[in-house]
């Protein structure tokens, strides 16, 4: 959607100008950005991404991301990934940490929690009573609560760690802008606990077509006009 709303707004005589400047909220810098739309480099662009594409294992599971056949897996076949599906990514690999840790602290925790026999069976169920009006919860709630709070782990958006209200803590946005030729360069970054940060913009300056030959003569021709171009 923020895309197309940015390919529209170049192509209106009166807001497509880089004399404006879009300030684009949420993570949308890490939906796949085509850099030959040239509309993308006419205005000035500045966003957020949560993907650090330059670690090592980001960019790992982007090169088998990108290889994977997008018809049997939504939205793979290709160079990024969306936030959105970052952190659900990351969000099983916490889950899948967090349920290892507590078995094998406790192998036997869920034995007699789960169903292994028919519905009309005497066998212990869970039953979250919804037909009653509330939810009864479930007696280990709370104990894969507490080992969920204790994962940590490097996912694709980063340190992943919670605080002890279960809050995600020492995550960092990076914040990038639209370069001229379509290109994201990041100019600063924030974070949970130092706030924004300034860094060093690493642009690339578009390879020029033009070629000047040596040792010919080159005719320029101008007007006079004062007083940016005066006869002296």
């Amino acid at each position: 959607m923020a895309k197309e709303i940015v390919v529209g707004h170049v192509r209106d005589i009166g807001l497509g100008r880089r004399t404006y400047h879009y300030l684009l909220s949420g993570l949308v810098m890490d939906d796949r950005w085509e850099s030959e739309v040239a509309e993308y480099g006419a205005m000035n662009i500045t966003g957020f991404r949560i993907v650090d594409n330059t670690k090592k294992h980001v960019r790992h599971f982007l090169e088998g991301w990108r290889n994977l056949d997008p018809l049997t897996s939504l939205g793979a076949g290709k160079d990024s990934i969306s936030a959105q599906a970052a952190l659900m990514y990351d969000a099983v690999f916490v889950l899948v940490e967090a349920f290892n840790k507590l078995l094998r602290k406790k192998p036997d925790v869920f034995r007699n929690s789960f169903r292994r026999a028919p519905y009309n069976s005497t066998t212990k169920a869970l039953d979250c009573n919804v037909s009653g009006g509330w939810v009864t919860p479930w007696e280990h709630g709370d104990k894969i609560s507490r080992f969920l709070r204790k994962v940590e782990l490097e996912g694709l958006t980063g340190e992943v760690r919670f605080s002890e209200e279960g809050r995600r803590q020492n995550y960092t946005l990076h914040v990038v802008e639209m370069t001229v030729n379509s290109a994201m360069v990041k100019v600063a970054e924030w974070s949970d606990e130092s706030g924004f940060t300034s860094v060093s913009a690493k642009y690339t300056r578009p390879k020029s077509t033009l070629h000047i030959e040596r040792n010919k003569t080159y005719i320029v021709t101008t007007i006079v006009e004062e007083p940016y171009i005066m006869l002296r």
